[in-house]
C-alpha cells in the first residue's frame, strides 16, 4: 500500500485536524488539502510533529464561480503562504478565458513563491468534458504539478470506470500527474496502483479505510485456506463381553 501517493483532504469542517496530521506523519502522506483559514494550523501542527508533509490550500470552492485573479481576493496572508494552491477552474470558458486564467494565477503564485505548488481542479463529475478539456490544454503552454479530477471527495454515482474515462481524457492530451478525487476506495487503487505519476485524494476516514482493507482481505484469505478441524480419531470402544476394540487409526485391536 503506497500511502506515499495519499493526499489527506481535510475540506470538511467536522474532521479532527490533529487525527489528520498524525495520520499524515505516521504514514509518510505527501500532503494535506485544506480551507484558507486552516493553513495556519496544519503549517503549526507540522512543525510540532516534525512532519514533512505539503499543506495545500483549496481555493474557489464549491463552485469554481469567480474567474483568474479574483478566486485569489480574499485569501489571506497565511492562506498565500501555504505550499500550494488546488484551484477549481471556472465553467464554461473558452479556449482564450482559459488560458488566461491559468496564465495569470499561475505567474501571480510563481512570482509570490516560486516553490509553490500549481494544481488545478476539473471538477468534472459534473461538467462535460469540453468544460474543462481547454483549461488541461492550457496546461501544456503554462505547466502545472497536478490536475485533480474533482474537487469532491465522494459523489453519488462514481465508480472505478468513471475514474478511469477521466483519466484517459487527460492522458490523451497531457502527461501531467493526476489526483484521483471521489469515491476512492480499494478498487479505485487497484485501478491505478502501477501508475506511480497518480495519487489520491482522501478523506481520513477513506485513508483509514484503504489502510485496513488488505489486512482484511489477507485475514479472510487465510480463514479460507485454513483446512478443516480433523474429527478426533480416539474413539476407542471398549472391550465388552469380550468383542474387538475399534483402533484410533481404524484398524482391529486385538
Amino acid at each position: 500500500m503506497f500511502t506515499t501517493r495519499f493526499e489527506i483532504n481535510v475540506i470538511n469542517r467536522k474532521t479532527n485536524p490533529m487525527q489528520a496530521v498524525d495520520f499524515a506523519s505516521r504514514y509518510t502522506c505527501p500532503a494535506i488539502v485544506t480551507v484558507p483559514e486552516m493553513v495556519a494550523p496544519f503549517v503549526a501542527a507540522r512543525s510540532i510533529r516534525r512532519a514533512m508533509f505539503k499543506v495545500i490550500v483549496a481555493v474557489d470552492l464549491p463552485s469554481g464561480g469567480n474567474f483568474a485573479m479574483q478566486k485569489l481576493r480574499d485569501l489571506g496572508p497565511d492562506a498565500l503562504a501555504a505550499d500550494g494552491f488546488d484551484i477549481l477552474t471556472s465553467p464554461r470558458r473558452n479556449a482564450k478565458e482559459a488560458f488566461n486564467e491559468v496564465k495569470s494565477l499561475t505567474d501571480f503564485i510563481r512570482t509570490a513563491n516560486p516553490l509553490a505548488d500549481v494544481r488545478w481542479s476539473l471538477g468534472a463529475f459534473d461538467r462535460p468534458e469540453t468544460d474543462y478539456i481547454e483549461h488541461i490544454k492550457s496546461v501544456l503552454k503554462v505547466p502545472c504539478n497536478f490536475l485533480r479530477t474533482d474537487h469532491r471527495t465522494s459523489y453519488p454515482g462514481i465508480k472505478v470506470d468513471d475514474h478511469k474515462k477521466i483519466v484517459e481524457s487527460i492522458r490523451k492530451l497531457i502527461g501531467v500527474p493526476i489526483k484521483v478525487s471521489g469515491n476512492v476506495d480499494i478498487a479505485t487503487y487497484r485501478a491505478f496502483e502501477n501508475d506511480k505519476s497518480i495519487r489520491f485524494d482522501l478523506t481520513l476516514e477513506q485513508a483509514q479505510a484503504l489502510i485496513r482493507a488488505p489486512q482484511e482481505n489477507n485475514n479472510e484469505q487465510k480463514t479460507q485456506e485454513q483446512p478443516p478441524k480433523q474429527e478426533k480419531q480416539e474413539a476407542r470402544q471398549q472391550t465388552i463381553d469380550g468383542e474387538k476394540v475399534i483402533g484410533s487409526l481404524g484398524q482391529d485391536v486385538e
